[in-house]
């Protein structure tokens, strides 16, 4: 079996990475013309574009919100890991007194 092993400034670094490449997808998508000039296919083609455009979106923001909880999650980690930690000097500070 394989350990997989997380470090929280690794995972920080990784996570502003992916939120940058996900505001540079937005700004991307906000960059995109309102409507070919296709004649006849004209609002197909511009139906599928802002699918996909919305689409695209969704999932921008799915992954900064998956961003945020991790986030959480990773501070809520090192705080757990505090208060274990507290908890453990209190028991050593009774177990050291006469």
């Amino acid at each position: 079996m394989t350990d997989i092993y997380v470090d929280r400034d690794g995972m920080e670094i990784r996570l502003r990475e992916v939120v940058a490449r996900i505001d540079d997808s937005d700004a991307a998508l906000a960059d995109l013309p309102s409507a070919p000039d296709a004649g006849i296919a004209t609002s197909i083609i511009a139906l599928v574009a802002s699918a996909g455009a919305e689409a695209a979106g969704v999932a921008n923001d799915a992954t900064r919100a998956l961003s945020a909880i991790t986030n959480d999650v990773l501070a809520d980690m090192t705080l757990t890991n505090e208060e274990m930690a507290e908890e453990i000097r209190d028991i050593e500070e009774e177990l050291d007194e006469p």
